[in-house]
């Protein structure tokens, strides 16, 4: 049995660089993210998901309570929670909860309480090495000989530094964490492939995967397609079912732990339901195929075909399938050309300044010499990593969460693919020996991680700035047509009086429920300029603009 996370190449530890050293690696990649972490404001992030944890955390510490209760200012009068601030946060026991992932909220709420969010950004970041980490086990297997420890530390920096990950680091959000889990479990599986581990690894595999899935719903495709591809290689290099039942079996045991242990907290804390939200996104991926097509098509290549683009992406594909053909001729024309492509795409994202990158092969360069590996790093593991990225692609894109494939960064569902690609990427690299495709990714792959970094630098200040402006305002309440806004809040939606109302019936019901309570003004947050001069029995005074990273919004004051 061989030794994890990695093989040993024979390469002295005491004569490699300080910076090659895992415990000074850690802590030099801790401390990059820590500094970047704070050209971040801690009242703005990535998406609406982090917003609503804040929220949450900042009611538990409040309330000096583990119960993750959001409360709810209007419950008298709206039980059933209609015009709740948080869109989507449901009435349980004597509470108001809006939890997709109960372990890093757990986890996170000591840390909030002690240093607020700055501090529990180190869950995320702790996420961020162990995927780095994880990567270098893969990618010290995957080139083995006299290349493994340039491959595996280069693979560490680069998925630490300038890939998705650095991004998701900076943000508290699962998807680091999750990542890491996945990435993990598939380096311990990778073993048992090649046949240095005992099958019996495969307990710790789907401990690993079990935790990733009480965090992100994708794991479960990852689980089924890294357990099911490495019992069918143990099945045919062994030629004996005993051991791919020994795989099969160990990875359920190990999966089953953390998420039984995950659904008991979760009933003790307040009836939440991870397994609903699981069997919610299955019965979501049965229809809708078209517009899954073209969500699948934004989260690969960073642009709709509605953009005008879809010729560079097609113009891609194509290359990245003849790189595929030909590197077994040692040709990296081919992978270069792919890789000016994945720039062009880059810049056609952010002609009109830093924006959301969705794309995985525009947000991750290295993805990109990834894909066109195929051939060019041989050897089982490096074919078992492929199969598992390029496999689960279709199952994620299947059932991914419909309408959020623009705002996000590398195509966060797919983000273990990514990780996986990215390695592949770097120990292509390394084996190739071909300093200007090294020089030219790395280098493309510094500027499109930069450009995430600017991009979450201006939203987040952006968003602390709005939300400060509104709570400030003197109605008395203030009413979001857009359901997702208060999420983007974070500690604000305990700052002020909020509704959310994203049907005319439900703003009418909250002009009543206004005035029920006895209120004199609101203003009704759109994104629509125009406004009724009357709602119920209150006049339009004033109506304001503002734009918000990117977005036009108009705040028209009523007066009861």
């Amino acid at each position: 049995m061989t030794d994890f996370p990695a093989v040993r190449d024979g390469v002295d530890a005491d004569r490699q660089p300080c910076w090659r050293r895992p415990a000074v690696a850690a802590l030099s990649l801790l401390g990059a993210y820590v500094a970047l972490s704070f050209v971040m404001s801690p009242d703005g992030y990535l998406g609406s998901d982090t917003g609503a944890k804040v929220a949450t955390l900042d009611a538990m510490v409040a309330g000096d309570t583990w119960q993750p209760d959001l409360g709810y200012w209007a419950e008298d009068l709206d039980p059933e929670g209609r015009l709740h601030p948080i869109f989507d946060a449901a009435p349980v026991d004597d509470g108001w909860v809006h939890v997709t992932t109960l372990p890093m909220l757990m986890a996170g709420r000591p840390l909030y309480d002690v240093g607020g969010y700055r501090l529990t950004l180190l869950l995320p970041m702790a996420g961020a090495i162990g995927a780095a980490f994880a990567s270098r086990s893969l990618a010290r297997r995957m080139a083995a000989g006299s290349r493994a420890e340039d491959a595996g530390w280069t693979a560490f920096w680069t998925v630490g530094l300038v890939s998705p990950i650095a991004i998701y680091a900076l943000d508290f959000w699962e998807h680091a964490p999750g990542a890491a889990c996945m990435v993990g479990a598939v380096a311990v599986l990778a073993g048992v492939v090649d046949g240095s581990s005992s099958p019996r690894w495969a307990v710790v595999a789907g401990a690993l995967l079990g935790i990733a899935a009480t965090m992100r719903t994708e794991a479960l495709v990852y689980a089924l397609v890294a357990v099911g591809l490495a019992g069918v290689i143990v099945l045919v290099r062994t030629r004996r079912l005993g051991a791919s039942l020994v795989v099969g079996v160990g990875s359920v045991a190990g999966f089953a732990a953390p998420w039984i242990l995950n659904r008991v907290v979760e009933q003790a804390v307040g009836g939440l339901d991870r397994g609903g939200r699981v069997s919610g996104a299955t019965s979501a991926g049965v229809g809708e195929l078209g517009r899954r097509v073209r969500e699948a098509w934004t989260t690969l290549f960073a642009v709709r075909p509605a953009d005008g683009a879809e010729s560079i992406g097609l113009v891609l594909a194509a290359l990245v399938a003849a790189a595929v053909i030909y590197q077994r001729r040692g040709d990296q024309r081919i992978v270069r050309a792919a890789l000016v492509l994945a720039a062009a795409l880059h810049v056609a994202v952010l002609i009109g300044g830093v924006d959301f990158v969705p794309g995985m092969l525009v947000a991750a360069p290295l993805a990109v010499v990834g894909l066109c590996s195929w051939g060019a790093v041989p050897g089982v593991a490096a074919r078992y990593v492929y199969g598992i990225a390029l496999l689960a692609l279709p199952v994620v894109w299947a059932f991914q969460f419909l309408g959020g494939a623009r705002p996000q960064w590398g195509g966060r569902y797919a983000l273990t693919s990514c990780v996986l690609l990215v390695g592949l990427g770097a120990v292509h690299v390394v084996c190739s020996g071909d300093r200007v495709l090294r020089a030219g990714v790395l280098g493309l792959s510094a500027l499109v991680t930069s450009s995430g970094v600017v991009w979450l630098h201006e939203r987040s200040h952006a968003v602390d700035q709005y939300f400060a402006e509104l709570v400030e305002r003197p109605e008395d309440v203030v009413v979001v047509r857009n359901g997702f806004f208060v999420r983007e809040g974070g500690a604000a939606y305990a700052e002020r009086l909020w509704l959310t109302a994203v049907s005319d019936d439900d703003l009418d019901a909250a002009v009543l429920v206004v005035d029920a309570s006895g209120f004199d003004s609101f203003a009704v947050l759109d994104q629509r300029s125009s406004a009724p001069s009357q709602l119920g029995e209150a006049d339009l005074r004033a109506t304001s603009r503002s734009t918000v990273a990117g977005t036009d919004f108009y705040l028209h004051s009523y007066v009861l």
